[in-house]
């Protein structure tokens, strides 16, 4: 298995569980798709692909993946001692590359995620979205990753966090991280 589609999903009308519903209505049930935040970079994998497609074929059942990132609202997806208020790319290029040692390793997760990477099968998302539908009847672009997560988790399936995967993360750097601007 691969990943079918790597997409940066958006909703012009603010709601991000319409937009992932768009990019499953392209791919098949067995098919897996790795959504990102627009404000994300693979830096220094430029075969992030194959990273991706090693992380589900060594995890086949998982029921969604997400990564580290150079920001996060969640310290446990961010690696310990670095420095998230360093807007080097330089940085976070070198940190990616001290990251990518990790692979193919995992991190199981029973907790709430931050979506800056979320990677699911088409089949799974069939599964959730009963429970999403109702959970996010007025939700709109905040709160979908939590949302997403308990899902996942209240349907008896995983979250794992590839420990081999930094993803850079701008993250509102300009205007604070707890900033939402639409």
């Amino acid at each position: 298995m691969q990943p079918r589609l790597i997409t940066k999903p958006y909703s012009f009308r603010g709601r991000i569980y319409d937009a992932y519903k768009d990019v499953f209505s392209l791919v098949n049930d067995e098919d897996w798709v790795c959504f990102v935040d627009g404000d994300t970079a693979f830096l220094e994998m430029s075969n992030f692909g194959h990273v991706l497609n090693d992380y589900i074929n060594t995890y086949p059942t998982t029921g969604m993946f997400t990564c580290y990132a150079s920001r996060c609202h969640y310290e446990f997806q961010m690696i310990s001692g670095l420095d998230m208020e360093n807007d080097s790319i330089d940085y976070w290029a070198m940190e990616t590359v001290k990251a990518k040692a990790m692979h193919p390793q995992i991190d199981d997760l029973k907790i709430m995620i931050a979506g800056h990477l979320v990677m699911l099968k088409k089949s799974t998302w069939i599964k959730i979205q009963p429970k999403l539908v109702g959970r996010l009847k007025f939700k709109k672009i905040l709160g979908f990753d939590t949302q997403l997560s308990h899902a996942i988790m209240e349907c008896g399936m995983d979250i794992k966090l590839m420990k081999g995967v930094l993803l850079f993360h701008y993250l509102r750097k300009l205007t604070g991280k707890n900033n939402f601007i639409r």
